[in-house]
């Protein structure tokens, strides 16, 4: 009996430090850092790099549940799948494009451009962003051109990936037209999950940060075939800031 008491005693202790291990956690699996632009939103909105940091804190499951908010988004919001798919042409696009066809003044800008398009892919990456293509039950999937929503992997093999996104910008107004109240309220509460953990969605500041970089160093694009390559990236992130969702 006297052995049993003192086993149950030791044990005890034992017991309340798992439960108090696991209750740690658990807070620590429901609750997260604040993102950057809700902690002061009166700052510069964070760079890509801030971002990726902010988001690599995030406790796993809540990057979980952001990853299936963001995934959800992709395939019922026509302009939240754009706003993630431009930075991934773009990366593509400038990629391809050899420094030696840029002026020397300018070099530095482009590969200053080409890092910042990197890190921002490896955000999208961090967050599971695949561009999953719309299945039934998804509004996306009653596209008027299907042909435009690619996953990913079929993108980053398309020989014209410029051409492709700009066949899903075209099609964002009559996409929005149609959404019904029930898939308007699906990417509210959708939009709402992924501020809280995000402090965005679309990640537009960072977008338009290598939208006007591209601008700029556009005029020094010295070999025909890349000009026409960075033009038509500036006409669909031109396009693409005309629409919403």
């Amino acid at each position: 009996m006297h052995r049993l008491l003192a086993a149950l005693v030791f044990l005890a202790p034992m017991g309340c430090a798992a439960t108090a291990a696991e209750a740690g956690r658990t807070a620590a699996d429901t609750t997260w850092p604040t993102p950057p632009q809700i902690a002061d939103p009166e700052a510069e909105p964070p760079s890509v790099d801030e971002m990726l940091r902010h988001l690599e804190s995030l406790p796993p499951r809540q990057r979980a549940v952001l990853t299936e908010a963001m995934g959800t988004l992709v395939v019922n919001c026509p302009y939240t799948r754009a706003s993630l798919q431009l930075p991934l042409v773009m990366h593509a696009v400038i990629s391809r494009i050899d420094t030696s066809h840029i002026d020397p003044d300018a070099r530095d800008a482009w590969r200053e451009l080409q890092r910042g398009l990197e890190v921002h892919v490896a955000l999208l990456d961090t967050i599971g962003v695949d561009l999953r293509s719309p299945t039934p039950g998804d509004h996306l999937h009653g596209a008027a051109d299907p042909g435009a929503m690619v996953d990913r992997t079929t993108l980053a093999a398309s020989a014209d990936p410029i051409g492709t996104t700009m066949r899903l910008i075209e099609q964002n107004n009559a996409l929005v037209d149609a959404l019904d109240e029930e898939t308007k309220d699906l990417i509210r509460g959708l939009n709402d999950t992924a501020y809280a953990r995000m402090g965005q969605t679309t990640m537009f500041h960072q977008t338009d940060r290598w939208h006007q970089a591209l601008r700029r160093i556009a005029p020094s694009v010295t070999d025909v075939e890349a000009k026409g390559q960075v033009d038509a990236m500036l006409e669909a992130l031109s396009a693409h800031d005309e629409h919403g969702c």
